[in-house]
Order: structure tokens, then C-alpha cells, then sequence
């Protein structure tokens, strides 16, 4: 009893009694038995580390296993980074009431089921598996009507009714959610914001982790 004490946690690995058992079974490359490989194990953009001989695998920061098969590590990349909380929105500038041309923003919203850490991710929603991306603009307004009209348009999702615009200025906060065909449309023009104000617009994920997947998207708009 009292040997199998000492040893607890470690294997005859090497199957050489002379030096008893000599591998600890606590490691990524033998992780609760001998020869266990812990899945996702030097792959890109994960970390994977055994705990109490179980494997853990998480994503680092914002890259995403959109494929939940660790073997490949997280493999696919957020685009934009670092705009996931109002706060942190990325500006896009000055855009005058003018409707010619139409601006246009782009990114893509990868989801997944994992947990992301070293570092994590400011504004991961676990609910949805991703992280909603948002922008702000310095609405100067003009000689015209200060209208609020925006496109949203999901591309390459499988679920494309499950992400939702949302736009937010000094007078009021409006939301579209997507159709079957990854569509979402805000129409108001009746003067919804002010001349020199920021107008906010949000991307998000409404369906949970069921789904996971990373479709691009464009924001085309009037303000």
C-alpha cells in the first residue's frame, strides 16, 4: 500500500523496472496515462495544459476554434480586434448628412465554444461565444436631413438570422435583427441625432454556441 502511495500520479512508462515508475502523469504529453497527448498540444493560438490528469484546451485571446476540433488549434482570427466594448468602439472618422457615397464597414464575428484567456477577450459575450463588434462615428450633420439608415449584411453564415444591428446616437438607441437571408435594416429619418454627436453602431451574435461559425459582414449606411 505504502508504495503504491509513493507513486501516486506516476507510470512504469518505459516498461524498464530498474527505474520504476518514472514518468509523472501529470504533463501535456502524458496526461493521465502513459503516451496521452493532450489535443491541440503545440497547434496555433491555444493554450492546453493537464490538470489533475484531465487536458484543457482554451484560445488565446481573439483567435477562435470556429471548428471545435482542437487539433488545429484555434484557427481562425477576429476581424476587427479590440472593439468590443462601446468604450473601445473603433472610429471611423467624420461623415457628414451627405448620401453620396455611401460609407461601408467591414469585419468578420467568429464564435465558438471555448473559453479565451492569456489574454482574454474585454467584451466576450459566453452566451453567444463571440465578442460584438462596434464603431463610432463623429456624425458633423450639414445641410440635410440627420438620418440614421443602415444596412446590416451577414455573409457565409449558416444561421444567418442570428445577428443583430444595433445603433445608438444622442437622441435614442435603434435594432434590426437579421432575416433568413442575414439582413437587418434600420430606416429612421426624422432627424436622430445632432450635429456633432457620435453615432454608435454594434454587430452581435444572438444565438448561442449551438452555433459556431465566422461569417464576414458589411455595414453600409447614411447618416
Amino acid at each position: 500500500m505504502r508504495r503504491r502511495l509513493l507513486h501516486a500520479g506516476f507510470a512504469d512508462c518505459d516498461s524498464i523496472a530498474a527505474n520504476g515508475c518514472e514518468t509523472g502523469l501529470n504533463t501535456v504529453l502524458n496526461c493521465g496515462a502513459c503516451s496521452h497527448v493532450c489535443p491541440g498540444y503545440q497547434q496555433p493560438n491555444d493554450n492546453v495544459t493537464c490538470q489533475n490528469n484531465g487536458c484543457t484546451f482554451s484560445c488565446q485571446g481573439e483567435h477562435y476554434d470556429v471548428n471545435g476540433d482542437p487539433s488545429d488549434g484555434c484557427e481562425t482570427a477576429d476581424s476587427a480586434t479590440g472593439n468590443h466594448t462601446q468604450a473601445t468602439a473603433a472610429a471611423q472618422g467624420d461623415v457628414t448628412c451627405s448620401d453620396a457615397p455611401l460609407p461601408v464597414i467591414s469585419g468578420t464575428l467568429p464564435s465558438d465554444a471555448r473559453v479565451h484567456e492569456a489574454p482574454a477577450v474585454v467584451g466576450f459575450d459566453v452566451a453567444s461565444g463571440s465578442a460584438p463588434d462596434w464603431y463610432s462615428i463623429n456624425a458633423t450633420g450639414g445641410l440635410c436631413q440627420n438620418d440614421i439608415v443602415a444596412t446590416l449584411q451577414m455573409t457565409g453564415s449558416s444561421h444567418p438570422d442570428c445577428y443583430h444591428l444595433t445603433a445608438i446616437t444622442n437622441n435614442a438607441t435603434y435594432g434590426a435583427q437579421t432575416n433568413g437571408s442575414g439582413t437587418a435594416t434600420i430606416n429612421q429619418t426624422n432627424g436622430q441625432y445632432s450635429d456633432g454627436t457620435t453615432v454608435l453602431f454594434e454587430v452581435s451574435k444572438t444565438c448561442g454556441t449551438t452555433v459556431t461559425e465566422a461569417p464576414t459582414y458589411t455595414i453600409t449606411y447614411h447618416l
